[in-house]
């Protein structure tokens, strides 16, 4: 097979996004691999902390966001269409299985074989342990999870994403996370863009991923 002489173009690296990460994740690294018996006691009561103290916020923020998205989907703003106005590259069925597949998949290959085993093993809110009260809480817990709740905290920020990227068609090479904070977004100079939100994002994401089982 013939090898083409055209010159691939060179790969784009943000060295600010890439090192800020690197700095970022290394600062949260080091200290837990110092000094492992500071790290337990302090990951132990940072963990009781956000699950006793934090619980509510965090079911308040779910239900807030899916009824913010059903508010969108049902008002005018669910008319919207984003992107351009040709026919779409995939049909609606292959659209949905990419981002089933890419939103989820890997986790239930994981978890969601073992996630109802955890919780009538090791219940909540001091339930006894393979009790009656436990398979109800295996039973109906995890929908929390994968339910409608769930893909809630997936499709917020993707439609905010999908809306800047449809709103700057043709002034961004590459979608970013920062690009809401894009100054172009309101009409801005261009000068001064935020790298922040990026550097945030690519040291968590490559953070979970380290911690992640297996």
């Amino acid at each position: 097979m013939p090898v083409s002489n055209e010159e691939k173009p060179a790969p784009q690296i943000d060295w600010f996004v890439f090192l800020g990460g690197c700095g970022v994740l290394l600062a949260c690294i080091m200290p837990i691999v110092l000094a492992p018996e500071w790290r337990t006691a302090a990951i132990g009561r940072l963990f009781g902390f956000l699950t006793q103290s934090l619980g509510i916020v965090y079911v308040c923020a779910a239900i807030a966001t899916l009824s913010f998205l059903l508010y969108i989907a049902i008002s005018e703003h669910g008319n919207v269409v984003l992107g351009g106005t040709g026919s779409p590259a995939y049909s609606t069925y292959s659209w949905a299985s990419m981002l089933f597949c890419a939103g989820i998949g890997a986790s239930l290959i994981y978890w969601g074989a073992a996630e109802w085993v955890f919780y009538y093993t090791s219940p909540p809110f001091n339930v006894e342990s393979r009790s009656e009260q436990a398979i109800l809480w295996a039973s109906s817990y995890p929908v929390f999870h994968w339910g409608p709740v769930g893909w809630a905290f997936y499709c917020l920020p993707a439609i905010r994403h999908g809306m800047f990227v449809s709103c700057l068609q043709g002034a961004i090479s590459t979608p970013e996370c920062s690009l809401p904070c894009d100054p172009r977004v309101s009409n801005r100079s261009t000068a001064g863009k935020d790298h922040r939100p990026a550097v945030y994002y690519w040291s968590s994401w490559h953070g979970r991923h380290r911690s992640w089982p297996g």
